[in-house]
């Protein structure tokens, strides 16, 4: 892999932590920064490590005190830190045992915010308590978003299915944090040590990792090896059954393929350079080397190796064959929003595309604010009602607006919907970015409910954006778009404006990974690493240590 950069890459605040002064330690003769630190102990690096970065300090007296415990608030206020979380702006968890004033209330009403840690059935935190070993498991696989594992081949015999912290626990293991405190034992009711939080920070920051996977961040369209390949605004990723990833290079108007850690351009090619310097797309059937495209943003494959493609600036669905021949399945090149068959369908600008196991593809019409169906012979049906708002953007100057309505299908509406994907029973999530939710389309009831959000009204073109973890209803988005669904890890979201990609799994939102420019299509690999297709940054990133180890 080349070169990488840590998750959260947020400013990380040097408040003081664990109870330590503020003051670092004096660095002793041998050049260990504490007088008790062995540099064989397996916290020794991360200690080293974390003291360098002003996460964590000594004592007055030159020590560390590795073995001392940590209380519930000092675990919080080191973790807070890690992660870059902002502790002024905050709202109050209203813990009886929390006042505004205790040292530790921003850091814990910031993980609060964030969905990473809560308090206890009587209104406390606790934040003098010792922590627990378990509920450092859980803090820890929340706060970095790590996957769950599986207690089928556990060795932890004090560990079992019926217990809070078991998936945690297996989750610390399974991405290798953690191997317990003997081999058949992980303790989870012993209190954790300073030493033993520092090397669980520091290994779940090494297990969520964002690699750059593929691309030089140069805006411009050049194969070959992976460090020296170029996109520009890539904007989704699918993977094939032989291990190939597909990119839509959307600005190149072409579609890559990277196999073997090599880029080649798979289908499309592009005129000449237009007035900016940019490369031109076009309208264009036949061979897949000589075929045109027109800013294709999202990419679908079938299990027979069928690609189709949201051809957005063509208004159009493409299908590249696995003959290498490319068709226009719908639409004619023209915006419009008609139903019928093949070339007399028309759209604007689709922005999504995915399809299932019979040949069905749904097609987030995104400009036209409503989900199309296109059956495998090629007949498009609009699913949902179309908005009929209007929005005055400058004085005497109206645009068509998106709208918001759950219920029925048929009466449903959406605002600019961008992202989907299909679960395990054949139904679709999708990016309402307009309305900055997620949005459910269940049909085995033929209805939409919102899954994650919850919408406020608007009288502008779009709702008004935010950022907060937690509970699916409550939590806030800007701007989702690319969509991955996966059973075993969740529904992951590119949440593009908070440059960030969440996850939504049992009713709640986590973050898993942040610093991104904008990004926009998401994939998962056989071995759970997640792909990201980050369009500003013109590179495909990778996350590891998203589990399946």
């Amino acid at each position: 892999m080349l070169q990488s950069k840590k998750m959260f890459l947020s400013a990380i605040a040097s408040a003081m932590v664990m109870g330590a002064v503020v003051a670092p330690a004096a660095v002793q003769a041998d050049g260990i920064p504490f007088s008790d630190l062995d540099a064989k102990a397996y916290y020794y690096g991360s200690v080293i490590e974390l003291s360098e970065r002003g996460i964590v300090n000594g004592f007055p007296d030159g020590t560390f005190r590795p073995g001392e415990f940590v209380t519930r608030g000092q675990a919080a206020v080191m973790l807070a830190s890690v992660l870059g979380l902002d502790t002024l702006n905050v709202k109050n968890p209203n813990f009886r045992d929390l006042p505004t004033t205790h040292p530790s209330y921003g850091q814990i009403a910031a993980l609060v915010q964030a969905g990473v840690i809560g308090g206890f059935g009587d209104g406390t935190f606790k934040p003098n308590v010792l922590m627990t070993r378990a509920q450092m498991a859980k803090i820890i696989h929340d706060g970095f978003g790590l996957m769950e594992g599986s207690l089928n081949d556990s060795p932890f015999s004090d560990v079992s299915s019926g217990d809070w912290f078991a998936p945690y626990v297996e989750s610390l293991r399974v991405n290798g944090i953690t191997s317990g405190t003997s081999p058949t034992t992980y303790s989870p009711n012993s209190f954790v040590t300073r030493g033993q939080f520092a090397s669980f920070i520091t290994r779940s920051e090494a297990a969520v990792s964002v690699l750059k996977f593929v691309g030089n961040g140069k805006f411009d369209l050049v194969d070959g090896k992976a460090e020296s390949a170029s996109f520009r605004g890539p904007t989704s990723i699918a993977l094939l059954p032989d291990g190939s990833i597909l990119v839509a290079d959307s600005r190149n108007h072409v579609i890559r393929k990277i196999h073997n850690g090599v880029v080649s351009t798979f289908a499309g090619m592009t005129l000449e350079l237009n007035e900016f310097g940019l490369p031109q797309g076009g309208f264009y059937n036949g061979d897949k080397e000589k075929a045109f495209f027109d800013e294709p943003i999202d990419i679908a494959a079938d299990d027979a190796g069928n690609v189709f493609v949201a051809d957005s600036l063509n208004h159009a669905i493409r299908k590249i064959s696995n003959n290498g021949q490319v068709t226009t399945l719908a639409g004619n090149g023209f915006i419009g929003k008609e139903d019928g068959a093949g070339e007399s369908a028309r759209f604007y600008s689709p922005q999504s595309i995915v399809v299932t196991a019979n040949g069905t593809l749904y097609v987030a019409d995104t400009l036209n604010h409503i989900i199309r169906k296109i059956t495998a012979e090629g007949e498009v049906s609009t699913l949902n009602a179309a908005s009929e708002r209007v929005v005055e953007v400058f004085p005497g100057e109206v645009e068509w607006a998106g709208d918001y309505k759950d219920g029925l299908l048929n009466d449903a509406k959406f605002n600019e919907p961008s992202g989907l994907a299909l679960d395990s029973k054949g139904n679709l999530y999708v990016s309402d970015s307009g309305n900055q939710l997620i949005r459910y389309i269940d049909f085995s009831t033929n209805t939409v409910s919102t899954v994650v959000g919850s919408f406020k009204g608007t009288h502008s073109l779009y709702a008004e954006g935010g950022f907060l973890n937690g509970f699916a209803a409550d939590a806030q988005l800007n701007f989702p778009k690319g969509l991955y669904y996966s059973e075993k890890y969740g529904l992951f979201i590119a949440d593009s404006l908070n440059k960030s990609i969440r996850v939504l799994k049992d009713g709640k939102i986590r973050t898993v990974a942040q610093g991104f420019e904008n990004p926009a299509g998401l994939a998962i690999d056989s071995g759970g690493n997640l792909y990201v297709a980050d369009s500003y940054d013109n590179l495909i990133l990778q996350i590891s240590g998203r589990g399946g180890k």
